[in-house]
């Protein structure tokens, strides 16, 4: 096995994601839900720098304060998982820097877990079957296969089932997430009491991608979770319509929340929407959508 150079760092982005499109379709009997999603990738990315140690263990170091860095972390797990299915050598060292918000319905956590599954296969020079660093991904979490593959794509079954889809139409990002939190968990758990007044329609997000139809994107999205989180959170729905009123084509929340996201075709109404957001006192970002293969960077640092 050819396990590379222990020289420099491993630089990695771990991109953030967006759901345009949320819809349960069913329930299996082991109590997970059957999606239809249509998914985007976003510029907001964390940044993963792996090294390797001689020394056997794992090690990871976070600027954000309170997160786990022990095996409640899925980087950390991630790099576990690599570990012991490859049965590798030494251990590695994981510094990530957080620019994706935690517990925001964006996918950061199972992003950088997704960028430690390709920087191990790297670093070791690996060159594993893409089907056995997936069936790994998946393993850690229903968005990891998605966050792996980071592009515009249709996730089916429980997440794991990814079409690749024509690239999202080139627009501006506002992000803005409330104080307030709602655990994966407590949304379905909510859906299943609750379902969905309205459910989005797929078969019209997948038309009107293909069209890069903007107008047609906007009408057929929709989460079917989102209904709990403007229930519980008045932010939610407050946000939707600051961000609409600011000129946003499409506003709605990403996930399980809270992340409410509108997508503007002018980087000036974004800008403006921002500042408006801002003002309100919540945390908010700008960003764009995936523009390949320019974000598509990694790097070896000395």
């Amino acid at each position: 096995m050819n396990t590379g150079s222990s020289g420099g760092a491993l630089v990695l982005p771990a991109y953030a994601k967006l759901n345009i499109g949320l819809d349960i379709v069913g329930r299996r009997p082991d109590g997970y839900h059957e999606l239809r999603m249509l998914m985007l990738r976003i510029a907001l990315s964390d940044t993963v720098k792996l090294k390797r140690t001689e020394e056997a263990g794992i090690r990871l170091y976070s600027d954000m304060p309170g997160l786990p860095s022990d095996e409640r972390n899925l980087a950390y797990r991630a790099a576990a998982a690599m570990f012991r299915h490859f049965g590798l050598p030494g251990g590695t060292l994981i510094r990530l820097e957080k620019k994706i918000p935690a517990a925001a319905g964006l996918a950061g956590g199972s992003a950088d877990a997704a960028a430690v599954l390709t920087g191990i296969d790297r670093m070791y020079g690996l060159h594993a079957d893409p089907a056995v660093l997936e069936e790994i991904a998946l393993s850690l979490g229903a968005d990891v296969p998605y966050c792996l593959m980071g592009r515009t794509a249709l996730a089916e079954g429980i997440g794991e089932m990814l079409t690749t889809l024509p690239a999202f139409p080139h627009s501006c990002v506002v992000l803005a997430k409330p104080e307030e939190g709602i655990s994966t968990k407590e949304s379905y758990a909510a859906y299943d009491r609750m379902g969905a007044e309205r459910h989005p329609d797929i078969d019209g997000l997948l038309a009107a991608l293909a069209a890069g139809d903007r107008a047609g994107l906007s009408k057929a999205a929709g989460n079917v979770l989102q209904a709990y989180a403007e229930e519980k959170l008045p932010a939610v729905p407050a946000l939707v319509r600051l961000l609409k009123e600011s000129g946003a084509y499409l506003s709605m929340m990403s996930g399980s929340g809270p992340t409410v996201f509108g997508l503007f075709e002018e980087n000036a109404c974004a800008e403006k929407a921002l500042e408006h957001v801002r003002k309100s006192g919540l945390a908010a970002f700008l960003c764009r959508t995936e523009t390949l293969p320019d974000i598509e960077t990694d790097q070896e640092e000395g």
